[in-house]
C-alpha cells in the first residue's frame, strides 16, 4: 500500500481540480441556461416584501374605546385602558402617516416609484435600507382597511403632535375625543359624511355612527369637545337626509 502514499500529492491536486472545474460551472452556467440562472440567483439574493410581510397598526375595537368613556363619565377614569387607547390610536395615526405619504414600513423614508402610476407588478423600493416591494403587494396591504389618511389627514397629523405633550390624563383623554369626533372633510350638499373614526375603529359606517352616539359622555366634557361631537351630528343627519332621497 505503499503506493497510495507516494501519489497521494497528485489525487488531491486531481480532486481540487475537479471541484473548481465543477465551481467554474456554477459560476458561468451555459448560454442556454442564464436567464433561469440568473432568476434563482436573484430571488435568493433579493427579499421582496409581499402582502402578508406589511404589519400595519390595526384598528381598534369598540369595545374598549365604549369602557374607556364609559370609565371617564363615571368619574373613575381607568388610566391603564386610557394608556391603551391612546398609545393604540398613536400608532395607528403613525400608520397612516408611513401610508398617505409612501414612506418605507423599515424605516420610514420616502419610497422610491410609489407614486408612479398603478401598473401592478413594477417594482417600489426604499434607496436608504434595500427594502424592495411591488406596487401590487404594497396596495392590497392597506387598501381595504381605510389606512389612508383621506381628507381627515390633517386630524391625524395632529394627534400625533398633540398626545405626546399631553401632561395629565385629562389631556389625554380630550385629546382622544376629538380625534374621535372629527369627519373627513370631503363632503359637499350632495355628498356623504364619513367619520375620521372609521380609520381608528372597526366597523362599517353607519356603525360607527350608532357607536359614537352609545358612547357615555359625561358634563365634563369641555363645550370645544361638545360643539365639535355635536356638529358631527348635525352634519351625519343631513347627510342621511340626503341619502335618504330620491335620486332624480
Amino acid at each position: 500500500m505503499q503506493w497510495i502514499g507516494r501519489w497521494a500529492p497528485l489525487f488531491e491536486l486531481f480532486q481540487a481540480k475537479a471541484f473548481f472545474r465543477f465551481v467554474g460551472r456554477l459560476s458561468h452556467p451555459p448560454a442556454t441556461n442564464a436567464h433561469r440562472w440568473a432568476h434563482i440567483e436573484s430571488e435568493y439574493s433579493v427579499n421582496i416584501y409581499e402582502t402578508k410581510d406589511f404589519k400595519w397598526a390595526p384598528r381598534l375595537s369598540k369595545n374598549d374605546i365604549y369602557r374607556l368613556y364609559k370609565s371617564e363619565a363615571s368619574g373613575l377614569l381607568d388610566e391603564e385602558l386610557l394608556d391603551e387607547v391612546g398609545i393604540g390610536f398613536y400608532s395607528r395615526c403613525e400608520t397612516i402617516k408611513q401610508v398617505t405619504e409612501r414612506l418605507c414600513p423599515s424605516c420610514s423614508e420616502v419610497i422610491q416609484g410609489a407614486f408612479d402610476g398603478n401598473h401592478p407588478d413594477r417594482q417600489i423600493a426604499c434607496q436608504n435600507c434595500q427594502w424592495i416591494s411591488k406596487w401590487k403587494y404594497y396596495h392590497r396591504s392597506f387598501t381595504t382597511d381605510r389606512i389612508h389618511g383621506g381628507r381627515a389627514y390633517k386630524y391625524f397629523l395632529a394627534y400625533l403632535d398633540e398626545y405626546p405633550l399631553c401632561k395629565t390624563a385629562r389631556d389625554k383623554m380630550l385629546v382622544i375625543d376629538r380625534l374621535m369626533h372629527y369627519l373627513h372633510e370631503d363632503i359637499d350638499d350632495e355628498g356623504s359624511v364619513t367619520p375620521a373614526a372609521m380609520n381608528l375603529v372597526k366597523g362599517k359606517r353607519n356603525e360607527i355612527r350608532e357607536f359614537i352616539e352609545s358612547l357615555a359622555y359625561s358634563g365634563n366634557m369641555p363645550e370645544q369637545n361638545r360643539r365639535l361631537r355635536n356638529e358631527l351630528f348635525r352634519k351625519m343627519d343631513k347627510s342621511t337626509e340626503l341619502e335618504s332621497k330620491p335620486q332624480k
